[in-house]
């Protein structure tokens, strides 16, 4: 009977190391696209939050001060449409440094309202959000 010495070499090939680093690198690119998309929807969520914020401040300032307060849309694409005339238009609102235009009020008794007084609901496009504020000011927030 013979026996055969075992090789005492022992390890990974070339070619096994070759196919972990490939199978590593298409996980890796199979991966990025979704963490990008995570990071522009968490993104677009916290633009939404911080938009729903400002004008809620907004409002309880209009209704504790008894006061008319500007909203100023810069830079968003806006959908207002006027309960009193019943037209709906779509304007982009371009952000103008210094500019004091204001684009709608909230007045006194927390209602959205336009430059003539007149009672607007308004709808923000938010890539995959849309936030429409009835004419009463309450928000609802849809997803696209």
């Amino acid at each position: 009977m013979q026996i055969k010495k075992l090789n005492s070499n022992s390890g990974f090939t070339f070619i096994e190391l070759l196919v972990v680093i490939v199978l590593i690198i298409v996980i890796a690119g199979l991966s990025i696209p979704s963490i990008l998309n995570y990071q522009r929807k968490q993104a677009e969520n916290e633009e939404v939050k911080n938009f729903i914020s400002t004008f809620r401040t907004t409002q309880n300032l209009a209704l504790t001060t008894d006061n008319k307060y500007s909203m100023n849309f810069a830079g968003l694409k806006v959908t207002t449409c006027s309960v009193e005339l019943n037209e709906c238009k779509e304007t982009n609102y371009d952000f103008i440094s210094g500019s004091s235009t204001s684009n709608f009020f909230i007045d006194r008794y927390g209602n959205l309202v336009d430059q003539n007084n007149n009672l607007i609901s308004v709808t923000i496009n938010f890539p995959s959000f849309n936030v429409i504020i009835n004419k009463f000011g309450r928000i609802y927030a849809q997803s696209k």
